[in-house]
């Protein structure tokens, strides 16, 4: 079964970033069009929000961070670029509001 994460996180360099998008790439997939903002969805059952936080506090000392986890049943809405190959959207379409 799908889960889905809300990440938000401040505090980190642009090198901090390509080891979030590794970490989450080696569990699931995850979509990043907002800065310090993600949405990852996994199937595994040992991801948490504790451990996804405790990941991402390990990263750097002053790194800030919250994770959400919600059910498939979450409302969303956004703004932004869709033209094909570049479609904001897609993902979230394609992967975060698919059927289990």
């Amino acid at each position: 079964m799908a889960r889905r994460f809300v990440i938000g996180i401040g505090g980190i360099q642009e090198i901090v970033g390509e080891r979030i998008k590794g970490y989450l790439d080696s569990h699931g997939s995850w979509w990043h069009w907002i800065n310090n903002f993600w949405l990852f969805v996994t199937d595994e059952e040992d991801i948490t929000t504790e451990s996804l936080r405790d990941y991402l506090s390990g990263l750097a000392s002053d790194v800030r961070t919250i994770v959400f986890e919600f059910d498939q049943e979450i409302a969303w809405s956004g703004a932004g670029p869709r033209e094909p190959g570049n479609d904001m959207f897609e993902w979230v379409h394609q992967t975060w509001s698919a059927e289990d």
